[in-house]
């Protein structure tokens, strides 16, 4: 649509253009002709990502709309939070050369990328002045609003890992599913048990394996489980029952996920099917993490596991509790509905959890936990298959499930990366 100029303009009753220009800020009362027409990333063909910029990349802007003659004023363009009629210029924005009607020399300074995430939500307006008129309006008339965007794979300047990491670990919703209801711990003094959440970090690994070779064997994320998850041990006695050596506290050591660097790009959804949708991005951060927390609450139900036919087992973990040395408390294999229902979908119930304590005193290895579960050429196990232990089929199957029961997209409004290869982009570029 053609837009036609004007140059009459209604400033409250007195017909007046009122225009003030304060140092580092920019005040419109009233609109002009002049209008933003052009703000955006640099090298971008379409009209769609208008308005949307990325730090320390160049950025292409144009005013339309001023009379004759204005072209020579001095132009100044502000980014900044706040009202659209008064505008800081939050964002540092500059030009190498003087600013003008428009340009592709614009920048955002990589020292303004923000320590918070949720910096980047922020209400971020443009203002344009040529030094007679000011606008922050595009030329329907509307507020013209600017997104900002983070590099997904540059490194963080506050911490050596990618930027995708350092802010999609801070979000809120991924924040929400780092606290766990954990298992009773031992308060020696009184002689109780209290039950007391266990709460998660994530780490970043860079030594995990990411491959998109003839395997495609990526390791995305990695949790600890119990006795790694406590510290220190304090003897407990019950009336009729034996003295035992129950936890006293969490571990801050061993107390997280690790996170691989094909987090912050794509992965199967069904690991089974070649043909299976791919995760990508903020979606395979998100489901790995659901993952690996899962993983932690499923070990914690384990050990919470009591049953009224032996009241000196207690809902915590103690070593003792684990006779066959599998990492499954062996009350819960013997009676728990999970273990049983697992046992009878199997062809041979036989085969599924039980209590195999060896003479050597060695793990059950058929129902202990692998993490190499994919067969990757090199002689492990198959989850595809059905050939991995009770514990691996078990808990994958359950994790799997979790990542299957999210809606992936709940966690696309605090995505504000930006992927230059658009392999992984970000969700609120697109």
């Amino acid at each position: 649509m053609k837009r036609v100029k004007f140059s009459v303009l209604v400033c409250s009753m007195t017909f007046l253009l009122v225009s003030i220009s304060l140092k580092g800020q920019n005040r419109t009362d009233c609109s002009t002709g002049l209008y933003i027409q052009t703000f955006k990333l640099t090298g971008t063909s379409t009209t769609k990502p208008n308005g949307k910029v990325v730090i320390g990349q160049s950025i292409k802007y144009r005013a339309s709309g001023f009379e004759e003659g204005e072209e020579e004023l001095e132009w100044e363009w502000v980014l900044g939070s706040g009202d659209c009629d008064i505008s800081e210029n939050d964002w540092n924005l500059s030009v190498d050369s003087d600013w003008a009607e428009k340009g592709k020399d614009a920048m955002i300074p990589i020292s303004k990328l923000p320590r918070a995430n949720k910096s980047f939500t922020n209400n971020n307006y443009v203002n344009v002045s040529n030094g007679a008129d000011l606008s922050c309006i595009d030329e329907d008339g509307a507020k013209f609003k600017a997104n900002i965007f983070f590099n997904k794979d540059d490194i963080s300047p506050y911490m050596t890992v990618p930027n995708w990491f350092y802010y999609w670990e801070q979000i809120e919703l991924i924040q929400r599913e780092l606290t766990i209801p954990g298992i009773s711990l031992l308060n020696y003094r009184e002689q109780t048990l209290v039950k007391s959440d266990l709460t998660l970090r994530i780490v970043y690994d860079e030594s995990m394996l990411f491959d998109y070779g003839p395997y495609e064997i990526t390791e995305y994320g990695a949790s600890r489980s119990y006795p790694d998850l406590i510290s220190g041990l304090a003897p407990f006695d019950r009336s009729g029952c034996q003295s035992i050596n129950l936890p006293l506290r969490y571990s801050d050591e061993f107390n997280f996920i690790r996170i691989g660097k094909g987090c912050g790009f794509d992965k199967r959804r069904d690991i089974c099917s070649s043909s299976s949708l791919d995760y990508n991005g903020i979606h395979t951060f998100f489901t790995t993490v659901i993952h690996e927390a899962e993983h932690v609450r499923l070990a914690t139900e384990i050990w919470n596991f009591t049953d009224p036919s032996n009241q000196c087992i207690e809902p915590t973990y103690s070593i003792e509790y684990d006779m066959d040395r599998d990492g499954y408390k062996d009350l819960w294999e013997s009676l728990s509905l999970e273990a049983l229902e697992y046992n009878a979908s199997l062809q041979d119930p036989s085969r599924g959890f039980m209590v195999r304590i060896s003479s050597g005193g060695g793990p059950d290895i058929r129902d202990m936990y692998s993490r190499k579960y994919i067969n990757d050429g090199q002689g492990s196990c198959d989850y595809c298959m059905g050939t991995c232990s009770n514990g691996t089929m078990y808990e994958e199957a359950r994790c799997r499930q979790a990542e299957a029961n999210l809606d992936v997209k709940d966690i696309n409004s605090y995505d504000y990366s930006f992927d230059k290869s658009g392999d992984n982009q970000g969700k609120l570029w697109k």
